[in-house]
């Protein structure tokens, strides 16, 4: 293990929460910031856009563009993987804006803002597109709920579905299923508990297949499925031998590897998963971002929230014993407080974190 190369950097005006690289312009960082005025409660945010060049490392990264979000503030950014010009934000305020993104000046335009939740008082927490439908993802909310959408070509965005009582608490992550767990949705939340949904019935009593709070000793903050795509949209992530578990984390500092196996192998609502493995980063597991190309093979950035981020590589499941990967970099310098934005550049050879009390985003080289 050794301490991973910072190549750029820089210090941005109001706390980073997300990041992106994009698929397309790939010396383009995609930021989502959060700022919440203590004096008067209210919220507010941007859209931040970074230049990285990676012909002259050592040169800081260069802010582009920034767009205010005056009414509320940003959660999430995620790049549509079937539009790369269509930009998604989780706002504060219960909804998600679909955003166009202009390639020649960089500036973006509101096409649709939609409410997928009931109450504007509850923040949207995080997004996460189906692999399978990358017009169709999940939003997680601060009230334990949980809504499944679908985008039209325009942007236009349809609450297909939610399970409005999924958590007692926060529902912080959730990922869809891939496979045979095609009609899947995990979530995890501040209570403690994995839920796997099944799509069909998410907004039914029968909805949940099966729920766990014996995985993990804090709330669940992280979900990687096999067959998860990279942010990028361009590589699943399907570890040898794996086509059975599901990475998690959570604020017990642990990336565990759950095994989905069942006594007749398929989800069962009386036969819960079990830890198959795991192994403590000494931060909380907040995000769990797997590799962008070939060259990066099944490694995983991983944000440490207080204790900055790493770089795993998963054991194969012949090798694997009491942990389910090795640690292959360490993500620590500059960021003291709190890493919750990760990604990998489309080429696998860098990675960038942003740590919210610092205000600061970071490139740094992957190998």
């Amino acid at each position: 293990m050794t301490d991973a190369k910072i190549v750029a950097r820089a210090i941005t005006e109001l706390p980073p929460c997300a990041l992106q690289f994009h698929p397309v312009d790939t010396s383009l960082l995609v930021l989502g910031t959060y700022k919440l005025e203590e004096a008067t409660k209210t919220r507010h945010g941007s859209i931040d856009f970074y230049r990285f060049d990676p012909a002259n490392p050592g040169a800081p990264l260069t802010l582009v563009r920034s767009h205010a979000t005056p009414g509320s503030s940003i959660l999430d950014v995620k790049i549509s993987q079937t539009d790369p010009w269509l930009l998604f934000t989780a706002q504060s305020t219960g909804s998600v804006i679909a955003w166009r993104l202009d390639p020649e000046t960089l500036a973006v335009t509101a096409q649709t803002e939609s409410q997928v939740a009931d109450d504007p008082a509850v923040l949207v927490l995080s997004i996460s597109f189906q692999p399978q439908d990358g017009t169709v993802f999940s939003a997680t909310l601060s009230d334990g709920g949980v809504s499944v959408c679908k985008v039209a070509a325009d942007g236009t965005i349809t609450v297909l579905k939610q399970a409005l009582t999924a958590h007692g608490a926060e529902a912080w992550i959730s990922a869809f299923g891939t496979g045979d767990l095609g009609n899947t949705l995990f979530t995890g939340g501040d209570d403690s508990t994995l839920i796997a949904h099944d799509l069909r019935e998410l907004d039914t009593p029968a909805g949940a297949v099966w729920q766990s709070r014996r995985l993990h000793s804090g709330g669940i903050t992280s979900i990687l499925p096999y067959g998860a795509v990279s942010t990028a949209g361009v590589r699943a992530w399907t570890p040898a031998g794996s086509a059975h578990r599901l990475w998690t984390g959570g604020y017990d500092d642990c990336l565990k590897s759950i095994d989905l196996r069942m006594v007749n192998n398929t989800l069962a609502a009386y036969s819960p998963p079990r830890v198959q493995s795991e192994m403590n980063l000494g931060g909380g597991v907040w995000r769990l971002v797997p590799g962008s190309s070939d060259t990066t093979g099944d490694r995983v950035v991983v944000c440490c929230m207080y204790d900055g981020g790493r770089i795993v590589e998963p054991f194969a499941e012949s090798e694997e014993a009491e942990e389910p990967a090795t640690v292959v970099k360490t993500i620590r310098e500059g960021h003291t407080s709190m890493v919750y934005g990760a990604d990998w550049s489309p080429d696998g050879k860098y990675v960038a974190t942003c740590s919210f009390y610092d205000k600061a985003v970071q490139v740094w080289e992957s190998t």
